[in-house]
This record gives C-alpha cells, sequence and structure tokens, in this order.
C-alpha cells in the first residue's frame, strides 16, 4: 500500500469525526440529515475523472504548450474557475431531486443538509487526492507520516467545503433566483480559497504565503457559520404563532 493511503485513512477518520461530530452537536435535531455524507462520497473522483480531466486535457491539447512555455492568462481563469463550478454544482445535484428537494424547505434543514453534503465531498476529495499523489512514483520513497503537510490542509478544507456548500443550500430554500446567488456566492467563495494555491503554482507568490492563505480564508468561513445559523434560525421559526387557543364549549 502506498504511504499515502496511511496518511489519507488518518485524515479521513479525523476530519469525519471533528466536523461530523460538531456538525452533529450544532445541528440538534437536525443531526437526523448527516446521513447525506454518503451521498457525496462518490462525487470528487466522478468530478474529477468525467468533467474536470477531460477538460484540462482538451485546452492544454488547443494550447500546445511547449516544455518552459508559460500558460496565457486565459488557462489560469479557467484553472481558477473550474473546480468551483463544476465542484459546488455536483455538491449540490442531491438536493435538486427529490425527496432532498422536499427535505431542503422543511424549516431549519437548508443550512445542515448543505453542511453534511460539503463535509461528504471534502472527505470524498481525501481519497480522490491520495490516488492521485499515489499515482506519482517519486512519492512511494517517503514514508507515511511525510504527508502531514496533507492532512493539515485536508482538515481544514473538508470543513471549507462544507460552510461553502451550506451558503448554497441556504440560498435554494428562500427559493430559486435566491438558490443562484448561493451558488453564484459559493463559487466566489471557493474561487477565494483556491486563489492562493493557484498563485503559488504560478509561481507568483511563495508555497509558504500559499499555505497562510488557505489558513486565513478558513478561519473567515468559520466564522461566517455565524451569520449562516442566524439566517437558518429565521427560516425554522414558526410561520405563525398562536397567542391563545378557545377551549370548545
Amino acid at each position: 500500500m502506498a504511504p499515502i493511503y496511511v496518511m489519507a485513512i488518518i485524515t479521513f477518520l479525523a476530519a469525519g469525526g471533528l466536523w461530523l461530530g460538531l456538525g452533529a452537536l450544532m445541528a440538534g435535531r437536525h443531526r437526523k440529515w448527516a446521513w447525506v455524507v454518503l451521498l457525496a462520497l462518490p462525487f470528487s473522483p466522478l468530478i474529477n475523472q468525467v468533467v474536470k480531466r477531460p477538460i484540462m486535457l482538451a485546452v492544454n491539447e488547443s494550447l500546445d504548450l511547449q516544455p518552459g512555455q508559460s500558460p496565457p492568462l486565459i488557462y489560469w481563469v479557467l484553472a481558477l474557475l473550474l473546480a468551483p463550478i463544476t465542484e459546488e454544482a455536483i455538491k449540490l445535484a442531491p438536493v435538486l431531486f427529490p425527496p432532498l428537494a422536499r427535505w431542503v424547505k422543511e424549516k431549519g434543514t437548508a443550512l445542515w443538509l448543505g453542511l453534511f453534503l460539503g463535509i461528504g465531498f471534502g472527505l470524498s476529495e481525501v481519497g480522490y487526492l491520495a490516488w492521485s499523489i499515489a499515482q506519482a512514483p517519486q512519492y512511494s520513497q517517503y514514508p507515511w507520516y511525510y504527508f502531514t503537510g496533507f492532512a493539515q490542509e485536508r482538515l481544514m478544507v473538508v470543513a471549507i467545503h462544507g460552510v461553502m456548500t451550506a451558503v448554497a443550500v441556504l440560498g435554494i430554500a428562500r427559493g430559486w433566483w435566491r438558490g443562484w446567488l448561493g451558488y453564484l456566492s459559493a463559487i466566489g467563495l471557493h474561487c477565494l480559497v483556491n486563489l492562493g494555491a493557484l498563485l503559488a503554482q504560478a509561481k507568483v507568490i511563495p508555497v509558504v504565503l500559499a499555505s497562510l492563505w488557505t489558513m486565513g480564508v478558513f478561519a473567515g468561513l468559520l466564522l461566517l457559520l455565524a451569520p449562516l445559523y442566524k439566517a437558518n434560525r429565521a427560516l425554522d421559526q414558526p410561520s405563525e404563532t398562536i397567542l391563545f387557543q378557545r377551549s370548545a364549549p
């Protein structure tokens, strides 16, 4: 077994235990929706192999870049947008079909459905990235504990995916046009998350600064949970208040 798989298993269990545990604790009576994590577990390999990989192969073939040649700006723009557009779409796919389409409209459910779906995708990504790393022979020489950077990043990104999807699902719960706004907001947040790594890949900033960027966005998105929780509580309120009830004569 490739050493990265050992770290991936540890990361999967740690991230799942931490973020699912905290999510279930915060969700209260809505913790029953934690099972939707399972729906998202195939999503990362599916979107990467079926959608993103063919698109990037076609782009690279059309650009016909020579070794050492810098890609044009359009390449970097596409690289920044491709993952947010496709990944945020597939994470939302379950809530567009019954019965989740009905459940997302239930009072107070939206935030937790989105959070758990995003966590599921983040956990799926742990496995897919570990598989991708295992395909590179140069990494097989390192013991599993050399991949602590992988574990640290994935611990943050699992939670990040949860918050981004929660933003989109909260929008869907408020109607179609707000659903589109929520989806676009999730794409924007996703671009913000990926920007540091993309700038490092383009050698605009050092890798250390890209790591700090991810940590900063992670902290900001955790703070975003507070207003999201408040918005979800507003959806959870009863539509009318009964001040008194006349007893039957």
